[in-house]
């Protein structure tokens, strides 16, 4: 029996089960039914097959004819199997030649349109054809491609079947194939006739293409003549039909770019490479023929025009731009007839081209024999915008990225560079540490440039201080007009920018003067040099940020073995400036200087600049100015942050001050703090030879304040001190606290009284007061309390003891605690040139502090709370005063805390006893408090006895 698809005999199982169930299994009728059913469905099934499932059929029938039985229907089939696969063969050679006849129709019709088109000038619909022709014989040859394919494909599968047949039946008849294979609908010929009529057709576009760009744009470089025309072969074609053609068989680009190539090469290089004149004649009519015509000039033949410079004069016939203008008007006019699709197409490869040719003929020449002629390189660039514009205004180009104009404007600026390059390589020079002798104008030059360049010299000016106003200032005798008018201190017959003298290199002075000479060229030249030079600066204030922060360089040494001064070797590279305190000051110092120097620049030449350049050249230098300073803040902040990690070094020797009861940990941080001090008074040695005062004194207030923050730190890690370790810790840092500013400003005081004429002690006193930066705030709130009585007493006296018309009473003022505040300021009551405030001073805050505080405490928690407390408060804004908490802070405590238990006992006392007859009350707790207050218990008793008192009393 022959296949059945697997879908076929799913079905019949369905068939044959849903009639099994419903017949009855004992009659044998009803199962003789049943499988007439089934042989019918079967053979129903096998006529509605598809022809190749049934040519596949028959054929594994034929091969098992030996196996079929004859009663079975498949033995009335096999002697038909034969004539059905003739027929069906005979029907698919008729199916392939009708499909060949049809295809080769199909062909002809598609050729005979395309001549059609073609002869009647319709471009792009020939293109089309040609294009549909194309893809045609392409087609075919995919289709008999695959068609081989499948045909080797089948082949090689029925050899397989036959050979697996043979070992199966041991060499028996061969099984028959897969029959007759179906012949491909096209054929090698049919193809080759295809691709033939394609190529032969495409030719005959070509050549039509060809012919009308020839005839669009011709050109007869050695007449000297072009003509342009938008109406071609005779009228049936016109250019946009040509670019449309174009575009469909994908040839526009390169017929563009040999349009091009004929316009810039033939018409515009022989227009551009010689003066010559020039002359348009339009055409008769739309569409005609326009022609450009030009003639080189004779040498010597007299012409106004000839020898203008590019883009100068009145733009005459021998002008090169007036030139190009002609050929874009003609191109435009007479060619694309001012379609702006076309002129946007056909400009993006010709403006650039030309664009290239004006470069390569006119400019470049030019600026190249002229670079010194500054004004007449900006001519050329202006005529080269001038230029671009008009093209833009000709949607040759689209004006968004401009390509002429930057493109000339660089050239021109190449020509400035010379004068740019000089002065970078001066500035690289110097600050390279080389070349700096040479720019003094010194003889010995190339033995200064041997170093590195931190060879160093003295610039600013010393400040001119006024000593009788600090004379008086001490003395209490100067007004508060005269403190707030700027500038105290300071004689007005000094210079007005001092601001001490300070340590540069060599180099940074060199690179001063390299900036004055720079400015004095930019503002002398025209407003190109100008803009150039101000460029120039720009870069050198960058290269003045940068190259500081690189290592020196390796220098050569003499070999000391060799001892020839023939044979060098380089050292290992140094260390960075920050790692020696010299050279980052001095590195941050040159910074400074160079900012100093463009802010002078800025104030004596910025008008000049503006008159030169046409544009403010002043916000741009202080912008330049603020940058140094900021890289100049940055290397100062990164060489104090290294000189504090040293000291940093330094302090771990201390342990946190840990032990002090042992003797030998003692003896150890004593050595530890004479060496801080010791490095102090290197780093302040340092700092004041080369940093000006201000900055020696900013320097100072870092360090100090970094040290007693590491020293307060390790004191309040501290969970207990016992007496002798306060003592110990008292006496251990004693030497640091008094003579910490004053070893840091040891070289200083050494050097002479003054410093960059300054007094040494006023810096002494701005360090001591830089130093303690939190102590103002405080100190002010401290001294309230005393103030406030001040203006009570004041009042009173105003209002009742001496009255007068002419002060009215105010009591207002007692809630003014801004001006109550201002009036609460130690710095008028304590010696400008004192180190420290005195023991009376401290007494008194010390005094005030507590006494406000357990007042508002004691009212407030009452009791042993509130001594706790209010003692906390004030030991916490005493020592944030800056004042010394250990001997006077806690004496004065002591007394409070002594006379808040006598009066607490009295009044207990008095409470107890019984109220006079008469009704008069007796002050025992006033008296016992003014005779407790001329006492002076002794500190280190009384307190401890008295913290519990009161508490067991009530």
């Amino acid at each position: 029996m022959a296949a059945v698809a697997p879908s076929a005999g799913l079905e019949a199982l369905k068939a044959a089960w849903s009639s099994g169930k419903s017949c009855d299994c004992t009659d044998p009728s009803s199962i003789q039914q049943a499988i007439d059913d089934l042989d019918q469905y079967q053979n129903q099934k096998l006529s509605s097959q598809p022809g190749d499932d049934l040519d596949e059929a028959l054929g594994q029938l034929a091969d098992s004819a030996d196996k079929v039985i004859a009663e079975s229907p498949e033995s009335n089939i096999l002697p038909h199997i034969s004539t059905y696969k003739d027929i069906t063969t005979r029907m698919r050679e008729l199916e392939a030649v009708v499909a060949r006849k049809a295809a080769e129709q199909d062909v002809a019709a598609q050729v005979a349109e395309f001549e059609e088109r073609l002869a009647d000038g319709g471009l792009s619909d020939a293109a089309y054809c040609c294009v549909r022709l194309a893809k045609m014989a392409q087609d075919a040859e995919e289709e008999l491609a695959a068609a081989e394919a499948e045909a080797r494909r089948q082949q090689a599968a029925a050899e397989a079947e036959a050979l697996s047949a043979q070992e199966a039946e041991g060499g028996g008849a061969s099984a028959g194939g897969a029959g007759p294979g179906s012949r491909p609908r096209v054929t090698t010929e049919s193809v080759a006739l295809l691709q033939e009529t394609a190529e032969r057709c495409s030719s005959q576009l070509q050549e039509a293409l060809d012919g009308c760009c020839e005839e669009a744009v011709w050109v007869d470089p050695g007449g000297g003549r072009l003509v342009v025309r938008a109406a071609l072969r005779g009228g049936r074609v016109r250019v946009a039909e040509l670019f449309a053609a174009l575009q469909v068989v994908g040839l526009r680009g390169s017929y563009l770019r040999r349009m091009t190539g004929r316009l810039v090469n033939g018409a515009l290089k022989p227009m551009l490479a010689a003066p010559c004149r020039v002359a348009v004649q339009p055409a008769d009519e739309a569409g005609g023929p326009a022609a450009l015509a030009w003639q080189p000039l004779q040498s010597g033949a007299p012409d106004a025009n000839v020898g203008a410079g590019p883009g100068g004069g009145a733009g005459g016939p021998c002008d090169p731009e007036h030139c190009v203008q002609l050929l874009l008007r003609l191109l435009a006019t007479w060619l694309l007839e001012f379609d702006e699709g076309l002129m946007e197409l056909f400009g993006g490869p010709f403006w650039r081209a030309a664009a290239d040719c004006y470069i390569a003929c006119v400019a470049a020449p030019y600026i190249a024999a002229n670079p010194e002629d500054v004004d007449s390189c900006a001519a050329v660039a202006a005529a080269a915008a001038d230029l671009e514009a008009m093209a833009e205004s000709l949607n040759f180009t689209n004006g968004e990225e401009p390509y002429l104009a930057p493109a000339v404007e660089q050239l021109a600026r190449h020509a400035l560079s010379s004068r740019q390059e000089k002065y970078l390589e001066r500035a690289r020079q110097l600050l390279l540490g080389h070349g700096h002798a040479h720019a003094q104008g010194q003889a010995d030059a190339a033995a200064a440039d041997a170093g590195p360049g931190w060879d160093t010299v003295t610039v600013g000016a010393p400040l001119a201080v006024d000593s009788e106003y600090y004379r008086r200032l001490s003395a209490g005798e100067l007004q508060d007009w005269e403190v707030a008018d700027p500038p105290t201190g300071v004689r007005p017959d000094g210079p007005l920018q001092a601001c001490g003298t300070y340590q540069v290199t060599r180099r940074a002075e060199a690179l001063g003067g390299l900036l004055r000479e720079l400015v004095q060229d930019a503002c002398g030249g025209s407003r190109a040099v100008c803009r150039a030079l101000r460029s120039a600066l720009a870069s050198i204030t960058l290269l003045t940020r940068a190259l500081p922060t690189l290592p020196p360089a390796p220098v050569p040494t003499v070999d000391p073995a060799v001892g020839s001064p023939g044979h060098h070797h380089h050292q290992q590279q140094p260390l960075p400036p920050s790692s020696v305190p010299q050279l980052g000051l001095l590195a941050a110092n040159d910074l400074s200087y160079m900012a100093e120097q463009l802010l002078l620049l800025a104030g004596a030449y910025g008008a000049q600049l503006e008159a030169a350049g046409g544009e403010p050249a002043v916000p741009e230098m202080v912008e330049e100015a603020a940058a140094l300073r900021s890289a100049a803040r940055g290397v100062m902040r990164e060489q104090l942050q290294a000189q504090c990690s040293d000291l940093d070094q330094i302090l771990a020797g201390l342990d946190g001050l840990r032990r002090l009861d042992d003797s030998k940990v003692l003896m150890r941080h004593r050595r530890v703090i004479q060496q801080l001090l010791h490095s102090l008074g290197r780093l302040g040695r340092a700092a004041s030879e080369v940093l000006t005062p201000e900055g020696c004194c900013a320097a100072a207030a870092t360090a100090l304040n970094h040290v007693c923050g590491q020293l307060v730190a390790a004191v309040l890690t501290r969970s207990d001190l016992s007496a002798d370790e306060c003592s110990e810790l008292a006496a251990l840092l004693a030497p640091l606290g008094e003579g910490a500013l004053e070893a840091w400003l040891g070289a200083a005081r050494a050097a002479g009284p003054e410093l960059s004429g300054i007094p040494v002690d006023v810096v002494v006193a701005v360090g001591l007061l830089k130093t303690h930066p939190e102590s103002h705030p405080y100190v002010r709130f401290l001294l309230l309390p005393g103030t406030i009585f001040e203006a009570v007493t004041l009042s009173i006296d105003e209002c009742y003891v001496n009255p007068s018309p002419h002060t009215p009473c105010n009591w207002g003022k007692l809630l003014d605690l801004e001006g109550l505040l201002e009036k609460a300021d130690y710095r008028d009551k304590v010696e400008v040139f004192s180190n420290q405030m005195g023991d009376y001073r401290q007494w008194v805050q010390a005094s005030a502090a507590a006494a406000t505080i357990f007042s508002v405490t004691s009212a407030i928690l009452d009791g042993t709370v509130g001594l706790v407390g209010g003692y906390a408060g004030m030991a916490y804004l005493v020592s944030k005063a800056g004042c010394n908490v250990v001997a006077p802070t806690n004496l004065c405590v002591a007394m409070m805390i002594a006379v808040y238990v006598i009066m607490a006992g009295e009044q207990g006392k008095k409470d107890e006893e019984p109220a006079p007859a008469d009704g008069s009350a007796t002050p025992v707790g006033a008296e016992a408090a003014l005779g407790a207050g001329g006492a002076k218990p002794v500190a280190s008793k009384t307190p401890a006895k008295a913290g519990g008192s009161p508490k067991k009393r009530r």
